[in-house]
This record gives C-alpha cells, sequence and structure tokens, in this order.
C-alpha cells in the first residue's frame, strides 16, 4: 500500500491525537478550554517527577506538556508542529499553571494558593485526588498564599506583601 506525505501525516497526527487523549484522559474530539486545561493540570502533576518516582514519569511529563499544547492548537484550528518539549520547557508550562502552589501537594490532601500571572490572580485548588480548579481575577503586586489540609492539620503561608492581598495598600 503506498501512501503520499500527506496522508501519512495525517495517520502520524491522528495516532499521536488518541494518545494524547488517553494521556491527558479526556474523550476523544475534547475542545473545551475548561477541560483541557483540568486534563493538562492533573496528569502533570500525576507525572511531575518531583512526584512520581517511575523511571517513564520524567517522560511523559514532557509529553503531557505536548499533548496539552497539540490539543489547544487543534481547537483553535492551528497546526502544531515543534520538536517535543525539553524538561525545562515543561517545568515553566507547569510551573505558569500551578505557582508554587503544587510544591506541598500530596495525594490525599487538599492544597489552596494563589499567585500572580500576568497581572491577575490565580487561585489554584488541587484536590486530594490530584483534579484542581483555578479561578483567575483582577490582581496586582506580587504575592502568594498557600494553603493546605489534610485529615490532621492546616497549614496557611502568605509571601509578599500582605496588603496587597487585602487589597489596602
Amino acid at each position: 500500500v503506498r501512501f503520499s506525505m500527506k496522508w501519512l501525516s495525517i495517520l502520524v497526527a491522528g495516532a499521536i491525537g488518541e494518545r494524547c487523549h488517553e494521556l491527558l484522559q479526556v474523550d476523544p474530539g475534547t475542545r473545551g478550554e475548561v477541560v483541557l486545561k483540568r486534563a493538562y493540570r492533573k496528569a502533570a502533576l500525576k507525572w511531575h517527577p518531583d512526584k512520581n518516582r517511575a523511571p517513564e514519569a520524567e517522560e511523559k511529563f514532557r509529553r503531557v506538556a505536548d499533548c496539552y499544547e497539540e490539543m489547544v492548537s487543534a481547537r483553535d484550528g492551528s497546526s502544531w508542529a515543534r520538536e517535543p518539549r525539553s524538561r525545562r520547557d515543561a517545568e515553566t508550562m507547569f510551573n505558569d499553571f500551578f505557582g508554587d502552589v503544587w510544591r506541598t501537594w500530596q495525594p490525599g490532601s487538599k492544597t489552596s494558593g494563589s499567585f500572580v500571572r500576568n497581572g491577575k490572580k490565580v487561585q489554584i485548588t488541587i484536590w486530594p485526588d490530584g483534579s484542581s480548579e483555578e479561578v483567575v481575577s483582577a490582581g496586582r503586586g506580587e504575592y502568594s498564599v498557600l494553603s493546605q489540609s489534610s485529615a490532621n492539620s492546616y497549614q496557611l503561608r502568605i509571601e509578599g506583601n500582605p496588603f496587597e492581598i487585602l487589597g489596602q495598600q
């Protein structure tokens, strides 16, 4: 059987896309921004090399970032053609999504925190199963707030100017 390069690229893209849906655990054809972001955050937390000691964790972590970008590009109708991400590129993308909130999260605990991204306040909650929610609102300054709770404890950490958090500067 002969395939033209165009058909071969379509077949390869379809196979990669299918694996991306599996890796991000979303239904084929998923295009919603909120659903894709939530799926990215959950898979990225699962495979982050600082949270997962499996030998394949770093490769999967990078692949999760690639898959997210590929699916967002497909949703927007643009083409996705780039080299696979390095660990550093994947880490930068991960930090843009989570700030420092992810560092204290452990499976079974709930962690919430806020930080400023692109001049807006981002509130992240990471649930015990690794799923997460994000709320973005107007913000200013440079600060972060982090709270964590488990069955036996609750912690709160504030970094930066506390008056910025309260809006009383």
